[in-house]
């Protein structure tokens, strides 16, 4: 593909991106997939790779947005895991057709991500929970560290419910602690930050009721 080829398609992904910026999501996508059939000019593996990933960003977006339209309030969690067992299927099938080698590549570097995603998620779930048992027990220094250690892991996996409950529980925790006032107070508003971003209603008035009541 020549120089110029490239720069057209560098463009139109970046004409596609404007499309879906002014709420024309499915008209943005079909853009995208007429590239992906083009005889003519047809992309590299690289670019293939690309707009196979913005297809599936697009469309991750368009699904959003629906559902929150239909369902109204909603707890939506994003998850990196289940966004690259998803592009791991688009990948293969359109991997498959230019090169089985590249496509089984992809595949196996793809689960190996899962993998080591699955193993932090698990981390992160048994830390929160012992962060808990230490909170019960009172020993709201400890459970303190385990929430923030429980944090790093949610953040990489994309775990954004989590991360507001490890805030929550940060908040309680330093609430608890001498002098730690204002270090609960921003940890609560992180927590009501991302509840609100989430739609998580019960999550805000059960953080503002932990701020009102201290």
């Amino acid at each position: 593909m020549t120089r110029k080829e490239k720069k057209t398609i560098r463009q139109k992904i970046n004409e596609a991106d404007s499309l879906a910026g002014n709420e024309k999501i499915d008209e943005a996508i079909i853009q995208l997939i007429s590239l992906l059939k083009e005889e003519h000019g047809k992309p590299t593996i690289e670019e293939t790779i690309e707009l196979v990933d913005t297809i599936a960003s697009l469309k991750k977006r368009k699904y959003e947005k629906e559902d929150k339209k239909t369902r109204g309030e909603k707890k939506m969690k994003t998850n990196r895991r289940e966004d690259l067992v998803r592009q791991q299927i688009e990948f293969a099938k359109k991997l498959c057709e230019i090169s089985p080698g590249m496509a089984k590549k992809v595949i196996a570097a793809t689960n190996l991500e899962i993998a080591r995603l699955e193993k932090l998620q698990s981390e992160a779930e048994k830390i929160f929970n012992r962060g808990r048992s230490n909170f019960k027990a009172g020993f709201f220094s400890l459970a303190s560290a385990d929430f923030t250690e429980a944090l790093s892991r949610q953040r990489e996996i994309g775990d954004i419910e989590g991360e507001a409950s490890s805030f929550e529980m940060q908040a309680k925790c330093c609430y608890n602690i001498s002098g730690m006032l204002v270090m609960a107070l921003n940890k609560a508003r992180e927590a009501i930050k991302i509840y609100k971003k989430i739609d998580n209603a019960d999550g805000v008035a059960r953080v503002k009721a932990l701020i009102k009541k201290h």
